[in-house]
């Protein structure tokens, strides 16, 4: 048996145009929320949106509800270092903080955008922040930290406070 023209074409006329639309129905989302983002006319996306197209339209809107002792979900971790606690001395009292005990093994460090300390391709480029002091990198006597790690489920805020 194996693929025959007729079969080719039943796939090409069923499933291709299902794609485009879907892509065509993602970007139009995308850019009603970039245009109520821009214009505040109103609320943005909080969360997750389900579009059923089957027999017309229909989005349903969910709001799942954060756990605040969800080291992920939550504000944060608080961390309080001593002044003058180099990054290499954060992450190692890091990896004695009760959510990452026993589950951080090489963490990496990111305050916003900016790379502190990364494992892997970026590690030669980040590792002169190692003897640094926190409130040197952060800007500040405190700030927020995400640390990552492969044992880790999803990026962790950490509240960090120094002093």
């Amino acid at each position: 048996a194996g693929v025959t023209l007729q079969l080719t074409q039943g796939v090409v006329k069923n499933i291709v145009p299902a794609i485009a639309s879907t892509n065509a129905i993602v970007a139009a989302m995308c850019a009603q929320e970039c245009l109520k983002l821009v214009s505040m006319c109103s609320k943005g996306l909080d969360n997750y949106i389900m579009y059923m197209g089957g027999q017309g339209l229909y989005t349903h809107t969910v709001s799942y509800e954060r756990d605040p002792s969800c080291p992920s979900c939550s504000p944060g971790v608080p961390v309080k270092v001593p002044a003058g606690t180099s990054l290499e001395a954060f992450m190692a009292a890091v990896e004695q903080v009760e959510p990452f005990k026993g589950k951080v093994q090489a963490p990496s460090v990111f305050f916003g955008s900016r790379p502190l300390f990364v494992r892997g391709p970026l590690e030669a480029m980040t590792r002169r922040n190692l003897p640094k002091p926190m409130e040197e990198l952060l800007g500040g006597g405190s700030g927020t930290v995400n640390v990552t790690d492969k044992k880790l489920a999803a990026p962790v805020r950490v509240v960090v406070t120094v002093g």
